[in-house]
């Protein structure tokens, strides 16, 4: 039991380690005076204060730090709240005002504030019979697709409160059964020797969204020929030389006349040179040609 007074006081709003040792010395303080304290005194440590506070996290004995207590004890001093002293056992600990906490008067109170009504209504037995109903459904709909999964899947009720996180699931509930169809068609009219990778688990299946991909499946070595186009005047060409990262560098039949006139040296071919370099000396080529 607390003084209601304390509300205006600045303990109220203190950080909640400093609180709770506050009320630790009030608890400890003494009633009456005895042979070593007097009334609203008591002696005590850091270690006890750490060891009377101390909490549980599992199996784990959380406790303060030293420098939590030293730094709650020096804000009640500042506060006017507290002095201290220190003895060969510890430390003498006075609650100043004592008496005031100690008074009944200070725990009462005299207005009555009514509780504030109640501005909803409750809940009827219709609308949760309603939304029950409705998460059956979604929860049916839901379940044909997972049966038809061919991946790894868990049972309907784990898989359907994964998928529920996402903010969009009533609006992509329907698509869900379409695009596992239309992937599993996709799989089985795949052609022979295409690289077709093995089913997801369901979870992360709905984790990444996988009913938006559209899949393509291509045989292994199908790949496109990089068209025989001239690196100058882009137009066909046959003739062609390697570049460092071995692809084909054409020269039309008119770019290639340009080069030869160009006379290069030093045993260079244009498939090592930049497209830049090329056309400007196929250019050159064909001016010194044009001037003979």
């Amino acid at each position: 039991m607390k003084a209601r007074k304390i509300q205006g006081s600045a303990i109220m709003h203190a950080p909640p380690h400093i609180r709770e040792i506050w009320d630790l010395f009030l608890c400890k303080a003494c009633h009456s005076d005895n042979k070593y304290l007097q009334r609203g005194q008591l002696r005590i440590t850091y270690n006890d204060i750490r060891e009377d506070l101390h909490w549980m996290v599992g199996w784990r004995k959380m406790r303060y730090s030293k420098w939590d207590c030293e730094k709650a004890l020096k804000w009640l001093k500042k506060a006017t709240m507290i002095t201290t002293r220190k003895t060969t056992l510890g430390m003498v600990v006075t609650i100043c005002n004592y008496d005031f906490y100690q008074n009944p008067a200070n725990y009462e109170s005299h207005t009555y504030i009514p509780p504030p009504k109640a501005t909803r209504k409750p809940q009827t037995t219709d609308t949760i019979y309603k939304k029950a109903k409705n998460v059956n459904k979604y929860i049916s709909q839901f379940d044909e697709c997972r049966k038809i999964f061919p991946g790894t899947k868990r049972g309907v009720e784990t898989e359907f409160d994964n998928f529920r996180k996402h903010s969009d699931w009533e609006m992509v509930l329907p698509l869900l059964l379409p695009a596992v169809k239309e992937q599993v068609a996709k799989r089985a009219a795949a052609p022979n020797g295409a690289f077709v990778p093995l089913w997801k688990n369901f979870k992360t299946w709905i984790n990444q969204r996988c009913w938006e991909e559209i899949t393509v499946f291509e045989k292994a070595g199908d790949v496109q020929a990089e068209p025989a186009i001239c690196v100058v005047d882009r137009k066909p060409a046959t003739k062609y030389q390697t570049d460092r990262n071995d692809k084909k560098v054409y020269l039309c039949d008119e770019c290639l006349v340009g080069w030869k006139a160009f006379e290069r040296t030093g045993g260079w071919g244009w498939g090592k040179l930049s497209p830049t370099t090329i056309e400007r000396n196929v250019l050159e080529g064909k001016a010194k040609g044009a001037r003979k």
